[in-house]
């Protein structure tokens, strides 16, 4: 494709003239597209050629159009006297969210993060002053949290004329350089798309999180390692069963008999292309082991004509109908062992990046900054970028657009940050103001700090199971905002209409956690967590929270009823246990030792026992909290952490008078409670009708409502 540069010198537009891709499938949207014509503009600009000059004839091609994913590799082709060429890679970075820019990751000399704003920005002074306020965040939190902001220089100190500004300090540069272009605003065109400023971030070395966790848990680039590195395995028995042991040995020889008659076939095939067998014997058994690991096979090298390349696909083809159940024996195989070797391999790594996860939030609240768009793209490794060993790698943070400052003090007003948020790692309250969340939750800064929990305990479970924890709630996430804007064309205010769409989106969210959850249980349960000094401060300081908040719903609900009306009922009911509840709510459901009481006296008993039981279940399970964070070397697995954190996110983002939630929630949470439980000495329910700690078990028989059980009695 042929390009044109702005007349006043810039970068930035380009005009297509032909497809990119040497395949001529069309790899790149229109944003990227872009984004590569700049940098294609950059490359011209760094070859020497002044802006009078008529452009340069240039071109872009993608080198790898089949690669799987977002990120591919392009040349840039200028022509002098004969083309000059040069490489980048291109990605896009985290899911499109409407509101918010979408980011992209390219590498050229180093990595650069490109942030192109939803909504042009072509004022220089507001450009600046957006650029200012992600500086002011991340200064904010460094260096307790490294963090890299959207910056001048990231992009003008790869163009000549401005490579004398690198003998200063980044500050003095960002200065001179803001001031230089102020100057002589024909120079801000070289920070242009089009028309419109877009932000650049030096990434330098780092890697993202997101990228390093989708290496980890690229299960097929894998399989493949794992079955050419056992490239004569399927021919040797013995071999075969010291690695996939004896009660596999009925697929190897599955294998190797299907092996046998592809062989025969295969040969066949290469005699009549007129092709020399003995070159091929290797071949043949790298094609075989690239079909069973669903790869492709290269057509263009060798001498075979592309016809043989033809009837070996339609081999595989008969072999996958004919064999489907082999073949699929094996890969299940395959599969697991390379699932369970890496899940061994990388143990050590998932622990240490939940406690640097789990640190970063900790940071966080410390500084009272709510980032409310973390998220593995967000996040970058600092150190030890391919987590090699535990302990030599923290996590910085890149991106601030939707952060904001909610320590502001009494008197100050938390700003208003953008509304918006990566779907999967968000909640219904990314998307509404301030004003709306503090109208329906109460406790802004609260949630503002949640809301990074709640991406956090996302990113936990991301991490370690490579999988989305929020997949199909993740859609009522944009979901909110047109509802919340609809409201008055619907009759119903914002505020109840946020309430209806929470309901709906914590709904599914939880019967979603509990199912995901419990599937990967076993997993989770053998990443165990050793909570440093500052993480068991956040969690304890969030247990007390929770443990208060229950006790407090407990003491309402007693006073709130007529059924036990002595103060010394109150207060047994106070301090019995949920074990010592449920006895009596069962008898009262059976009948069994109780007094004879009217059906609507008995099923407010039972409705109240309910309620009440589960209260303590809740509470019981924060006591074991406290008590596991109060020893010396406390230490959590996955599954209980990521059990915790929803239960805080759910209790503070959602409130009860809207309606119950799907019961797994509490199911959930009160596992560890019930086991803690257990340990703790049997309680008995006196005859006369008060919960007791000093009567025998032989007394023990129910909860009568203060002896006046008669029909008169009023309720």
């Amino acid at each position: 494709m042929t390009h044109g540069r702005r007349a006043g010198g810039g970068v930035g537009e380009m005009r297509d003239e032909k497809d990119s891709s040497p395949s001529g499938k069309n790899i790149a949207s229109s944003d990227e597209q872009a984004v590569l014509d700049f940098f294609l503009g950059l490359f011209i600009t760094q070859l020497g050629f002044s802006e009078e000059e008529d452009p340069p004839r240039s071109e872009i091609r993608c080198l790898d159009p089949e690669a799987s994913g977002t990120d591919h590799t392009y040349e840039l082709r200028v022509q002098e006297k004969k083309f000059k060429t040069r490489r980048m890679a291109l990605g896009s970075l985290g899911e499109n969210s409407g509101s918010k820019s979408k980011c992209y990751k390219v590498t050229y000399d180093d990595i650069l993060v490109v942030k192109i704003p939803p909504t042009p920005l072509v004022d220089f002074d507001e450009y600046v002053h957006c650029i200012h306020a992600e500086r002011r965040i991340a200064d904010r939190l460094m260096p307790d949290i490294e963090c890299i902001a959207p910056s001048i220089s990231a992009l003008l100190r790869k163009i000549p004329r401005f490579a004398g500004a690198s003998k200063y300090s980044p500050e003095v540069i960002e200065k001179r350089l803001t001031a230089m272009l102020k100057k002589s605003p024909w120079l801000q065109e070289y920070l242009k798309m089009g028309d419109a400023f877009v932000f650049f971030m030096n990434l330098s070395r780092h890697s993202f999180l997101g990228h390093v966790v989708s290496k980890i848990h690229n299960i097929p680039a894998r399989i493949h390692e794992e079955i050419f590195s056992q490239f004569d395995i399927l021919w040797n028995l013995m071999a075969f069963e010291g690695v996939y042991g004896t009660e596999h040995s009925a697929i190897f020889f599955n294998i190797n008999e299907i092996y046998t008659d592809y062989e025969e076939k295969v040969n066949a095939l290469i005699r009549e292309s007129g092709g020399n067998m003995s070159a091929y014997i290797y071949k043949r058994k790298e094609w075989f082991l690239l079909y069973l690991s669903e790869k492709k096979i290269n057509t263009l090298e060798g001498n075979l004509p592309r016809s043989f390349y033809k009837r070996l696909q339609d081999l595989f083809h008969t072999i996958s109908r004919e064999k489907s159940a082999e073949i699929g024996e094996y890969r299940f195989m395959i599969r697991e062992y390379v699932q369970d070797k890496m899940f061994k391999q990388n143990k050590i790594r998932f622990k240490q990046m939940v406690v640097e996860i789990l640190e970063l939030l900790y940071w966080l609240r410390k500084k009272g900054v709510a980032v409310r768009d973390l998220k593995p793209d967000n996040i970058f490794v600092v150190g030890d970028a391919f987590l090699q060993y535990s302990g030599d790698f923290s996590l910085g943070l890149i991106d601030f657009e939707t952060a904001v400052i909610y320590d502001v003090g009494k008197n100050g007003k938390i700003k208003q940050p953008l509304m918006a948020g990566t779907p999967s790692y968000a909640t219904p309250s990314h998307m509404v103001t301030n004003r709306l969340l503090a109208e329906t939750l109460k406790d802004l800064p609260r949630v503002l700090t949640l809301q990074d929990w709640h991406a956090a305990m996302a990113m936990i479970y991301h991490v370690i199971t490579g999988e989305r924890l929020f997949e199909r709630s993740r859609r009522w996430v944009s979901e909110t905002w047109r509802r919340v804007r609809n409201a008055h064309a619907k009759k119903t205010s914002p505020a109840e209409a946020f309430k209806q769409v929470s309901r709906i989106f914590w709904q599914s969210a939880a019967s979603e956690f509990k199912e995901k959850v419990d599937a990967r249980k076993p997993t989770l349960k053998a990443i165990e967590i050793a909570l440093t000094g500052k993480i068991r401060e956040m969690l304890m300081e969030e247990v007390f929270r929770e443990k208060k908040n229950i006790e407090e719903k407990i003491r309402r609900l007693i006073a709130g009823q007529d059924l036990f009306k002595s103060p010394k009922s109150h207060e047994d009911l106070i301090r019995s246990t949920g074990r010592t509840i449920q006895r009596c709510r069962r008898n009262w459901e059976n009948g069994v030792d109780v007094p004879d009481a009217p059906s609507q006296i008995r099923s407010g008993i039972i409705d109240l026992l309910k309620k009440l039981e589960a209260l303590k279940a809740e509470s019981e399970h924060r006591s074991g909290i406290i008590r596991l964070l109060e020893k010396e070397m406390p230490i959590i697995t996955a599954c209980d952490l990521l059990i915790f954190m929803f239960n805080v996110v759910v209790h503070s983002m959602y409130r009860e008078e809207w309606g119950r939630l799907y019961d797994g929630r509490s199911q959930s949470g009160g596992e560890p409670g019930r086991r803690h439980a257990e340990a703790e000495s049997e309680e008995t329910l006196s005859y006369e009708g008060t919960v007791s700690h000093e009567e025998t078990l032989s007394y023990e028989k129910t909860l009568s409502y203060d002896n006046t059980i008669g029909p008169e009695e009023t309720i």
